[in-house]
């Protein structure tokens, strides 16, 4: 037997590939097996699987720990072993180096997922706070917003206040007085939306809440978007007299209620409420 038949046998050996090796694909070039690529312009080395970590501290740890995809390219310049793409990227991904000093450019995986669809009016409700308005005779300067999610009805409350006690009794008294207790209850971090005396009063309807990220007033667009057509209706409507927004607050429910919605393609705020 041959040197060259000798290595090719060692080397079927070593290099672990699937299948019958095909010889017209490697030579030996200084007695160093080689991999000759398709367009026989380039030979790379073969790595003995002995071998193949050192290789890989070569092309990563040595040249400033780069990416999965800019180390396989630094060995794919010069070297070959099968599964390679698989071995180079399990290796850079339990860099203790990278692990510590990389930063995270995506975004962080968490327990954020798509609100459920409601199958029946108030079955999911909105609430959002709308502050630092005019004070009025009543000393009102903020509006508590609750929006159904089915119908997209609008129950606004003017509050003095932003304690805890104003959000539950809005609640009670416009929705659950009414309509029966929702199952979820979504809003903002606020302390009034996150304070005990709330809690307990969720608890006690069998109500879920749900809170949305920090800073984040797309996570629930519904009440930011009828806080929006609040605002502008009441800025359309008190003219000169900011300081009267209470005491017009129901007529501008009254025409977003009864106008047509995008969604629910319906006006008749009995329909939606009670369907």
């Amino acid at each position: 037997m041959t040197f060259v038949s000798i290595f090719f046998a060692y080397s079927e050996k070593n290099i672990q590939t699937k299948g019958p090796v095909n010889h017209s694909n490697y030579n030996i070039d200084n007695n160093t097996l080689v991999r000759v690529k398709d367009n026989n312009s380039k030979s790379v080395v073969v790595i003995p699987k002995a071998m193949r970590e050192k290789t890989l501290i070569a092309c990563h740890d040595d040249v400033g720990h780069m990416d999965a995809k800019k180390t396989l390219h630094n060995l794919q310049l010069r070297y070959w072993w099968p599964n390679m793409r698989k071995d180079c990227k399990a290796y850079v991904r339990s860099c203790h180096k990278c692990q510590i000093v990389n930063r995270r450019t995506a975004n962080a995986y968490g327990l954020l997922q798509q609100l459920p669809i409601p199958s029946t009016p108030w079955e999911i409700v909105s609430a959002d706070h709308i502050i630092c308005l005019p004070e009025t005779r009543n000393g009102n300067t903020n509006m508590l917003a609750q929006i159904d999610h089915a119908t997209r009805y609008v129950i606004a409350t003017p509050s003095a206040s932003l304690a805890a006690h104003t959000v539950t009794d809005a609640l009670y008294h416009n929705i659950i007085l009414r309509y029966g207790p929702p199952n979820m209850y979504l809003s903002d971090g606020g302390t009034a939306f996150t304070a005990r005396h709330t809690q307990r009063f969720l608890q006690k309807y069998g109500i879920t809440q749900s809170t949305t990220p920090p800073y984040s007033p797309q996570a629930n667009s519904i009440v930011e978007r009828a806080n929006g057509i609040i605002v502008s209706s009441l800025k359309k409507m008190i003219d000169k007299n900011p300081n009267k927004w209470d005491e017009l607050l129901p007529n501008a429910l009254l025409a977003i209620n009864t106008t047509k919605q995008n969604s629910t393609k319906k006006s008749n705020p009995l329909f939606t409420s009670w369907i």
